[in-house]
């Protein structure tokens, strides 16, 4: 990969989109989290967009694309960006399971099978959150499990 300062004229107008990853990158990590023993009170806080990134968006998206991708869901992402959000910008939420194009929603299907494992993966989870407290709960999310917790040996082992 080049440095940004030896890309020619004739390479940058070749380039059609820009995709920016979330967490870690254009924003600070540290969502904090705190869900309930029966899933029906969630607490999630997270970082902003600074206003001057948001500027300079905008600028961007006259010249390309603009897009957004994550391992959070589609609302977290839509609201993130709906301040510069058109058909100009692609949003990829819950890595790649989720893609807003052209204004729509874009997912694969899965079967039954699939959504079973998970089912069965979060009810292990919330066995040991009753009895754990470094585990804080799981986001909101269609396709894949994100629990928030310490760092457990228990939890991978489990998939």
């Amino acid at each position: 990969m080049k440095n940004i300062k030896e890309i020619s004229q004739e390479e940058l107008d070749k380039i059609k989109m820009v995709t920016f990853d979330i967490d870690g990158v254009i924003i600070p990590t540290g969502t904090e989290l705190k869900e309930n023993q029966d899933g029906t009170e969630l607490y999630m806080k997270s970082k902003q967009l600074l206003p001057e990134f948001i500027e300079k968006l905008k600028k961007l998206k006259k010249y390309l694309k603009i897009g957004f991708s994550s391992g959070r869901n589609i609302l977290y992402l839509k609201s993130l960006v709906n301040e510069i959000l058109n058909n100009q910008v692609i949003l990829q939420a819950e890595n790649g399971n989720i893609t807003w194009l052209d204004n729509k929603i874009i997912h694969p299907s899965y079967p039954d099978s699939y959504f079973s494992q998970l089912r069965d993966i979060k009810e292990k989870i919330k066995a040991i959150m009753a009895k754990d407290k470094r585990i804080r709960g799981f986001e909101p999310k269609m396709f894949i499990l994100t629990v928030h917790c310490d760092q457990m040996e228990e939890i991978p082992n489990l998939v």
